[in-house]
Order: structure tokens, then sequence, then C-alpha cells
């Protein structure tokens, strides 16, 4: 009679990815400050009559509409609804993400100065930060190996792990 446990390599569960998960919700806080910022100064009531259809809307009310609606901020909070939940699977974007939002937040203060772009940094250096934690997860398996140990895999993944503690002996092994 066998009493040891195995679990599928399925369901050993990938712990999140806590860096891109807070990358997200950073990039989503963004763009609520962002809406909070500007959202009291908008012209609804000329933009609701038309005024941006027929070309009557003055400068500024232009520059409002491409700093809400018609800008980044809903690309922004969708793209940090997404990261966070690329996150919670556990799972990581591609560094560039990372270093191309801050090339975008380098680029918004060369253009304008000291702005809202500046806090750019802080999601840009989360998600590099989480791609370097996960090249380094994988070049050191620690996780894999724990996760085939548990998963019933006895082939000892490194050389050094022969005879250490692989395969591990059951009840049956001891019965004789």
């Amino acid at each position: 009679m066998d009493i040891t446990s195995t679990v599928s390599p399925s369901a050993v569960a990938t712990p999140p990815s806590r860096l891109t998960i807070w990358a997200g919700r950073s990039l989503i806080f963004i763009a609520l400050a962002h809406t909070a910022v500007f959202a009291p100064f908008v012209p609804w009531s000329s933009w609701l009559a038309g005024d941006l259809r027929n070309g009557a809307a003055d400068d500024e009310s232009l520059a409002l509409f491409w700093a809400l609606p018609g800008g980044f901020v809903v690309v922004l909070a969708l793209l940090g609804i997404l990261l966070a939940r690329v996150g919670r699977q556990g799972q990581h974007v591609p560094g560039y993400f990372g270093w191309a939002i801050l090339a975008w937040g380098a680029l918004g203060v060369g253009l304008i100065g000291m702005s809202g772009f500046i806090s750019a940094i802080i999601p840009a250096g989360l998600l590099i930060a989480a791609n370097i934690t996960a090249k380094r997860k994988s070049r050191y398996p620690v996780n894999r190996l724990l996760a085939r140990h548990t998963a019933g895999d006895r082939r000892p993944t490194h050389p050094m792990d022969r005879g250490a503690w692989w395969p591990r002996p059951t009840l049956n092994d001891c019965a004789g």
C-alpha cells in the first residue's frame, strides 16, 4: 500500500508576481490621478453641445479633451488592469514594457519639463525589476526543483542532487 501522494504538475500553483501587480496598480493610480486633476476644468456643456465636432471649441477645450478621454488615460488604465491580472497569474511581461514606459516618461519630461510624466519611473522600475527577478528565478530553478519533487518526479534535476535526497524513499521501499 503506497501512502505517498503525488500532485499533478498543473496543480502546482505559480506564485503571483508582486512587482508586476504593483506596476499595474501604479498605472491605474496614475490614470485616476490624471483624471482627478483635469476633470474639474472640463467644459462638459460645450463638449456635449458638439463644439468639438463642429470646430467651435477653443484651444483650452481641445487640450483638455486630449488630456482626458482623447489621450492616454483610458489606455493607461486598461494596461494597468491587464498587468495586474498577468501578475496575479504569476506571469511576467517582457522587459521592454518597462523600458518603453521609462522612455515615454523621459520624453514627456524632456519636452514639457517636470510634470506627471515623472511618475512613469514607478511602474517602469517595477516592471524592469520584475523582469530581472524572473530571469534570476529561471536561472536558479529552486522553485522548479520543489515543484518537480512534490509532483512525484524522482529524477535529479542537477548532478549535485544525486544521492542527496532523491529519490525520496517511500514506505514500500522500507517494507523489505
